[in-house]
This record gives structure tokens, C-alpha cells and sequence, in this order.
């Protein structure tokens, strides 16, 4: 690939990046716990300036903030309908700066439930466990892996390191696929990724 636009937003501090063969063109971060469509255009602007033409826009896809994903994907989208430019989903697990070849991911996946992940080659291989507190303990147990958390701390059962998945991580995973690749892969429609189904409450009876 020659020109890489990449859009991380799976979590509060959000990233874009530009690469252009195996140069950085531009990197940006942006904090916002949920409004990331509030502060996202400002450095993507910027981005897009400097891109001329555009090969390929690869996003996160989670697991991460429900809003946050659907921002990033959706800006995504947008810029590669316009610029007809093929537009890829990755995993946010895959975008952690300077992460071994193999490793593991742990974090809360909310309601009394945790995740772990096994990653290799900046692919996840398998769907994330969810489960209950000593489910997902007894698997970071027996985990010979490095392991780490996008949470802001790691989970009290095991030891964890913290990171934040960045955009220039996911544009250099594009950047050594061939052409053929990413027509592959955009044939697959981004879609986030969830740790569990939507958690839904019926409305109060009225009085």
C-alpha cells in the first residue's frame, strides 16, 4: 500500500495517523470520553490535506466504547465513499504501539462480565472470551502470553499492562498488505465488534 489514512476510536483517547510507505506522515490524538465526533474532523482535516490521494482508510473496529466505534467507522465510511477509497475494518486489539507478535488482552466487558483475547500477528485468534470474574481469571492464570488491558487499570486478578491501541499501529498493519489484500478485506463490510449482546431494558409500565 502507498497512502494509509487510520482511525482508532475504541477508546476515550482517540488517534489518526497518515502513512505513506513506511513514512509517518501524520499522527494525532484526541481525548473524549464519549463525543468523539465533537473533536475528530479538526485533525483529520489536517490529515486529508496532506494525503493528496488516498490508497486505502483502515479503522478500529473494537472491541471498545460502543459510540466511539461507531464514530470512527462511520467518519471512515464517509471519507472512502468520497474519495472512493476502500475502506478496512481491524481490530482495535491489533492497533497496541510496539506489541510483541503474540499476545493477550483482558479487560471489563461490564455487567459482573470480563474478556480475554489471544492475538498473533495482529489478528485476534479467536473471539474474545466473555465470561464471569473466575472464568476469565482462570484463563489469565494459565496465560503464558504478555498480557494487557485498554481499561484504565488492569483487572485485580492479574497483572496487566495498560495501553492505548493508536492509529499508527493499524496504518502500519495496512501498509504491508498488497492491493489484492485490501480489495479482499474491503469486501468485508467494517463492522464494530461487541463483547456481548445489547444490553436492553423494558420501559416502566405507566402508572
Amino acid at each position: 500500500m502507498n497512502c494509509v489514512l487510520a482511525i482508532e476510536t475504541s477508546t476515550a483517547q482517540g488517534s489518526i495517523a497518515l502513512q505513506r510507505g513506511g513514512e509517518v506522515l501524520f499522527t494525532a490524538s484526541f481525548l473524549s470520553a464519549r463525543t468523539h465526533n465533537s473533536v475528530i474532523f479538526g485533525p483529520l482535516e489536517e490529515a486529508l490535506k496532506l494525503a493528496g490521494g488516498l490508497d486505502c482508510i483502515v479503522v478500529g473496529t473494537g472491541p471498545g466504547s460502543y459510540t466511539g466505534v461507531r464514530v470512527g467507522l462511520a467518519v471512515a465510511m464517509g471519507v472512502g465513499m468520497s474519495r472512493q477509497v476502500p475502506v478496512i475494518g481491524w481490530t482495535s486489539f491489533a492497533a497496541l504501539p510496539s506489541a510483541p507478535v503474540r499476545y493477550a488482552v483482558v479487560g471489563d466487558a461490564r455487567r459482573e462480565q470480563w474478556h480475554f483475547t489471544e492475538m498473533a500477528d495482529g489478528e485476534m485468534l479467536a473471539a474474545p472470551v466473555v465470561g464471569d470474574r473466575a472464568t476469565i481469571a482462570l484463563l489469565c492464570a494459565r496465560n503464558s502470553l504478555p498480557l494487557y488491558t485498554l481499561d484504565a487499570r488492569s483487572p485485580d486478578f492479574c497483572e496487566a499492562v495498560k495501553v492505548i491501541p493508536e492509529a499508527r499501529a493499524l496504518a502500519a498493519l495496512a501498509q504491508g498488505l498488497t492491493p489484492g489484500d485490501v480489495a479482499a478485506r474491503a469486501q468485508v463490510c467494517a463492522e464494530p465488534i461487541y463483547l456481548s449482546a445489547p444490553f436492553i431494558t423494558a420501559p416502566r409500565p405507566k402508572a
